[in-house]
């Protein structure tokens, strides 16, 4: 068997790491991805577990590009009158997971490892332990500071299956405490065995009629290059569109208060067009909505309206309001035989619903709250998007066989670029609800237009406005692990709101992304890997052979 090399960028280091010992033992990227995301279900549950779903864009080695959607799904009693907010019922909110179904998918189109390998170093961790380090320990808490470090008054305090994250006194454990997750290794184990069967094993379990959709990625053009994401339920086609707008614009230095309004106002022609998407299995002509968004003539003539002003939101086209995931991870993963896969995770909110099953160890998703609410107005006034309703989906097939739900709308874009010649030169994804699009925008626009190094264009200042709320976020300089992030500068601020942006400051992105560049030289590929410094626990790892 060839040792390939390869690179792998995600939320957690150790998830890097163990996925590029993958590659060490004979892996490829399918491998290496299945094996990361498993480890980062372990030590990262608040945003990517077993109980979620997600989706997938894939370069194969022969240069096809395929799309993998494994969204999490209404159960099939759904309906367009449930309202979902954070006065549901935990339980309500929990939708059907895909994240399983996925990985077993994925594997069995592209792997080449034996399934069980690729769990051997979680069992390991959930068994035998793992650091308690800061972004665990930061997700445990609020998310904020001051840091809420007792569950007394809180959901969790008489939820025995949250009892690995405290000690007895029913505080945060210490950082540089040992977690050991067992009810969680043995499901790993069994698995490992079984594959999804597992825990999909009831016939009259929705989760048993659970199917991955395969389908053709959206693609789209930035100048020379190619671009390619996930399309509907995914934001894909949004994130091709701003870029393609993008690309029409003249070119300002980074950082310019010009490019700072460029990019904004981008976003906010881009943003509203999210609203129109929704699961095409329910929806008629989301594709050629989709096809619409992506041609590089209207992204040249929506280009164009952009002036040295921003405008009020009525000037973008007035737009349905949307409900989006936040607790997400990204993973991107290639290898030196041509394998290309960026990877987007969620659990919904962190933590998800909430919800541990105890005999599982297994987070669960709040995934229902990513629907609009028929006839509800969110807190901003904005009312539902009607192609993003919860109505129930059956597929009547000659069998007569009822078959799983519809899928909410997802702002997840993992992404992959290649050049004129077809070689991938650029791929990545993030994680960071709403924001995922904006920050995605930035950090590919980074490197493609800027010409800077992965690192560069991770730790550069970000900008984001969805249009509704009607203000941009930008954020305050920071310091991770020596490490410098960008904010944004007085000076560059006041430019702003001359041109008529409100600002809201927050002490940091809530993105938070990855990516790997890619050069070609005569000796063969070299990776540029990183993962957002925002993140202290977050890592890359490259193995050359």
């Amino acid at each position: 068997m060839t040792l390939l090399s390869g690179a792998i960028a995600s939320e957690h280091v150790t998830a890097s790491k163990i996925g590029a010992g993958i590659l060490k033992a004979g892996g490829n990227a399918a491998d290496a991805v299945v094996a990361t995301i498993l480890a980062l279900g372990t030590v990262c549950m608040y945003h990517s577990d077993l109980g979620g779903g997600g989706f997938a864009i894939i370069r194969t080695s022969d240069g096809r590009h395929e799309a993998l959607d494994f969204r999490q799904c209404a159960p099939a009693a759904a309906h367009a009158d449930m309202v979902m907010d954070a006065a549901s019922p935990r339980g309500m909110t929990v939708a059907v997971p895909g994240q399983l179904k996925g990985l077993e998918a994925l594997h069995q189109r592209h792997g080449r490892l034996p399934w069980s390998r690729l769990f051997a170093e979680s069992i390991q961790l959930a068994e035998n332990g793992f650091q308690m380090r800061h972004d665990l320990y930061h997700y445990c808490s609020n998310g904020k500071s001051p840091y809420i470090t007792s569950r007394r008054g809180t959901r969790t305090e008489r939820d025995k299956a949250f009892d690995f994250l405290f000690d007895d006194h029913g505080d945060i454990l210490s950082q540089g405490s040992i977690i050991k997750r067992s009810a969680y290794s043995k499901v790993l184990r069994a698995v490992a065995e079984r594959g999804s069967k597992r825990l999909l094993h009831r016939s009259n379990s929705p989760r048993h009629h659970y199917k991955v959709n395969w389908s053709d990625p959206i693609q789209g053009k930035f100048k020379d290059k190619t671009l390619w994401s996930v399309p509907a339920p995914a934001s894909g086609s949004i994130w091709i569109h701003a870029m393609s707008m993008l690309a029409h614009l003249e070119i300002d230095r980074a950082g310019t208060s010009e490019d700072l309004h460029k990019m904004i106002e981008v976003q906010r022609l881009a943003y509203p067009q999210r609203t129109k998407l929704g699961d095409p299995a329910f929806i008629e002509g989301i594709s050629n909505i989709e096809r619409a968004l992506v041609d590089p003539l209207l992204c040249q003539e929506r280009a164009r309206t952009i002036d040295d002003q921003t405008h009020v939101p009525d000037h973008y086209k007035k737009a349905f309001s949307t409900k989006f995931d936040r607790g997400t991870s990204n993973i991107t993963v290639a290898d030196s035989d041509g394998l290309v896969i960026s990877i987007t995770t969620t659990v919904g909110s962190n933590f998800g619903s909430g919800i541990i099953v105890p005999e599982l160890g297994m987070v669960l998703n709040d995934s229902m709250q990513d629907f609009s609410s028929k006839g509800i107005a969110n807190w901003t006034g904005y009312e539902s998007s009607t192609a993003n309703y919860s109505e129930p989906f059956y597929l009547d097939l000659l069998t007569h066989i009822v078959a799983g739900g519809k899928r909410p709308l997802s702002s997840s874009c993992p992404y992959i670029v290649e050049d004129a010649q077809g070689n991938p030169i650029l791929a990545g994804g993030a994680a960071g609800g709403s924001t995922i699009i904006s920050g995605n925008i930035q950090v590919a626009r980074n490197v493609l237009e800027h010409g800077m190094t992965a690192s560069e264009a991770l730790r550069s200042t970000r900008v984001h406005n969805q249009l509704s709320p009607n203000s941009t976020q930008v954020e305050h300089a920071s310091t991770h692990l020596g490490v410098l992030v960008e904010g944004l500068s007085p000076d560059q601020a006041a430019a702003l709101e001359s041109r008529g942006h409100v600002l809201e400051w927050l002490p940091e992105s809530r993105l938070v992304a990855c990516c790997i560049k890619f050069h070609y030289t005569n000796k063969g590929i070299e990776w540029d890997a990183a993962a957002d410094p925002r993140k202290e626990d977050s890592g890359a790892s490259v193995y050359m052979t």
